[in-house]
């Protein structure tokens, strides 16, 4: 065993070369900002969702009602598309797996990475990039190795250094997380070096009012006595890389110590009940995870301590971007009102940021200055977009009537974002190492196992040998002693030979056995490995085919709807045409009954009445003097109507000249000019003596 046991050193120690010292290369590609999409679930179903999932590229947004009447300038209909998108359907492990699990491969690979979350925090993804990050690092070193230089920057202290500081800075567990039921993900990334030696340190900012304030660092007490975190400045560090100047980092050695210290920034930020959401963040929060690593020393378990060679820094900055509100649906006012505004007008600054990195890529004639400085929020993350690592955007869409008019500005922002490139920073080249070796724990840990069982399994012989000496040459009874000890102990070894070649062969055939079961395993593993390829390659297709008849479903059932108020609007209009139908026909039949009571009654009628009125008049007291004309009728003294002779009566309102016009035509004559007489030409004196 302690052959074993020095091969494998020596193989560890062989693996260590030169070129882990070397400077890494450097190869700069660009890429497009990637944004997924993902639709909330909608909250009540009796409401219709003004946001789509097409498929898992294209969202389509339908303008509600009262969006339409606007002017009209609102498209009803508009798509947009994205790197991917997810539905209410898409769990959060497909999330993370489909939008951060590369970026974490992307860290232990040395680059950097920046994943922004718009809508939604990242308290989703935060704890299973912490499991992966962890669970895919071979070697991590123990506390206080790696110490922060105050300058973004890291330094390596010695043995004795760093056990002193461990002493200093022990601090128990505090356990708050026992209790926290989540799920820890077991996958992990490829990428890592077993020549390297690395460390992981948290910080946790917000940027509140544009102002940086480090949640994890210990607040101050002011004048009048209320502790407050204080501010921290934004400097310029070595590279042109901007940082916050006095972040505490705190080193973590597994994903609990790291969710503690997040939940514990996650107490301090500053949030609010507002009239769309209980705790609505009112400030940009930024959880970085750095990732410092270092080549281990030749033949020990130690980092190399020259900053300007060994050490490599990589970073994951995790960024929950807060949402832009509307004064006239939040009606914040006092200091709602001033942190609205400027959480408003950081992403505004962060839009014409992309704005300006698009009109310059655009080959214009003349590049224009990007405003970073102009929020702290664009200044931190300078270095990104102008190639320091892969930038990531996640946006969340509510899929309710009154966010259409968020969703499209978050639609806008989203498609002009995906037009910018940006270099994706450093391809640092890493040692690889010897595949067959293993991490530093695991290899301590096998050493430790080895010498015990060395120590148990040590022979022992059960006697030891008799005394040379001899009283005399004629000493017969020493040397039969002599001569019995050594028959016994030949026997014993015939015995103990005999004993170590059964025990020889039945561990060749033991270990032929294992050895045909491990090569039965690894053909069975082979095989399932491929059908496990072929099976994700069939979920894969028919989650596209299910995503595809999703859409299709919704599209239709979008089309139902449609198809079902036009139904209604139908039905609808048709009884309001019956109704107006029926109530112009009371109205005509009301108008014909108001036009026979102004024409009067019939002929006989007309005759008898004008045949009184000439009972009251005698005939011979009037009289028509000489060259009168006969139709000619003089003006009776006693007409109440003055200058109203012969002149007919005021015409029917408009509405009642067709209804009259009807029945007249219906009336004979004789009966028209009966009525005519009697309706139209006020009665005389002359008119009664004629009667």
């Amino acid at each position: 065993m302690n052959v074993i046991a020095v091969r494998i050193k020596e193989v560890t120690r062989e693996a260590s070369t030169p070129s882990a010292a070397r400077r890494p290369k450097r190869i700069d590609i660009k890429e497009a900002v990637e944004v997924m999409c993902r639709i909330c679930p909608l909250s009540s179903q009796q409401e219709e969702a003004c946001a789509i999932a097409l498929d898992e590229q294209h969202v389509k947004l339908i303008a509600p009602l009262s969006s339409r009447q606007h002017g009209g300038q609102t498209p009803e209909e508009s798509i947009y598309k994205f790197t991917y998108v997810f539905d209410e359907e898409d769990s959060q492990k497909s999330v993370f797996g489909r939008c951060a699990l590369d970026l974490v491969q992307e860290v232990i690979r040395g680059r950097n990475a920046l994943l922004f979350t718009y809508g939604e925090d990242s308290l989703g993804i935060l704890p299973r990039a912490l499991d992966v990050l962890f669970n895919s690092l071979p070697n991590v070193a123990d506390k206080c190795i790696f110490c922060p230089d105050c300058k973004n920057g890291f330094v390596v202290l010695s043995e004795l250094e760093a056990s002193l500081s461990r002493r200093m800075t022990a601090v128990q567990p505090s356990g708050s997380l026992e209790s926290l039921n989540r799920f820890v993900e077991s996958r992990r990334v490829s990428g890592a070096s077993t020549e390297m030696v690395y460390a992981v340190f948290v910080s946790y900012v917000e940027v509140y009012n544009d102002l940086c304030y480090d949640l994890l660092a210990d607040p101050v007490t002011r004048n009048d006595g209320i502790r407050v975190l204080p501010s921290k400045d934004i400097r310029m560090g070595p590279k042109n890389s901007v940082y916050v100047d006095g972040v505490v980092e705190v080193e973590v050695q597994s994903s609990g110590e790291a969710l503690e210290q997040f939940f514990r920034g996650q107490e301090r930020r500053n949030v609010a009940d507002t009239l769309l959401n209980k705790a609505s963040s009112r400030s940009h929060s930024i959880f970085n995870i750095r990732l410092v690593m270092a080549p281990c020393q030749p033949g020990l378990f130690y980092p190399q301590s020259d900053p300007a060679q060994a050490i490599h820094i990589s970073q994951l900055s995790l960024v929950d971007l807060a949402g832009s509100e509307r004064t006239k649906r939040t009606c914040n006012e006092g200091i709602r009102l001033t942190e609205t505004g400027k959480i408003n007008q950081s992403l505004l600054v962060l839009r014409q940021c992309f704005d300006k990195l698009r009109a310059n890529q655009c080959g214009t004639a003349q590049s224009v200055q990007v405003p970073y400085r102009d929020s702290k929020l664009t200044y931190l993350f300078k270095n990104f977009f102008e190639g320091s690592g892969k930038v990531r955007m996640i946006v969340c869409v509510n899929p309710r009537p009154d966010d259409y008019c968020e969703n499209l500005s978050v639609m806008s922002f989203a498609e002009v974002s995906q037009k910018v490139f940006v270099t994706s920073g450093e391809q640092v080249q890493l040692p690889v190492g010897n595949k067959d070796s293993v991490d530093r724990r695991h290899f301590l840990q096998w050493m430790s196992e080895v010498e015990s069982d060395e120590t148990t399994g040590s022979f022992r012989s059960c006697e030891c040998a008799p005394s040379f000496d001899l009283e005399s040459s004629d000493d017969t009874h020493s040397l039969e002693r002599l001569r019995a000890y050594f028959l016994a102990s030949e026997r014993t070894r015939n015995e103990k030979l005999k004993e170590w070649e059964q025990k020889d062969r039945d561990f060749e055939l033991q270990l032929r056995r294992m050895l045909y079961k491990a090569d039965t395993m690894c053909g069975r593993l082979q095989d399932s490995k491929r059908e496990l390829e072929e099976a994700n390659q069939m979920i894969i297709h028919l989650n596209s085919q299910i995503r595809q008849l999703r859409g299709e479903n919704a599209n239709l059932k979008q089309q139902l709807r449609y198809r079902d108020k036009e139904r209604a609007n139908a039905f609808e209009q048709s009884r309001l045409r019956e109704v107006d139908y029926a109530q112009r026909l009371r109205n005509r039949e009301e108008a014909l009954d108001r036009v026979r009571r102004i024409l009067g009654p019939s002929k006989s009628k007309g005759n008898m009445a004008v045949t009184a009125c000439g009972s009251r008049f005698p005939a011979q007291k009037v009289g028509c003097k000489a060259g009168a004309h006969e139709s000619f009728r003089r003006r009776s003294k006693s007409a109440h109507m003055v200058g109203t002779w012969n002149r007919a009566l005021p015409a029917l309102p408009p509405h009642m000249q067709r209804a009259a016009m009807r029945a007249l035509k219906l009336s004979s004559r004789s009966t028209q000019l009966d009525n005519a007489v009697a309706g139209d030409m006020p009665i005389t004196h002359e008119d009664v003596s004629r009667n």
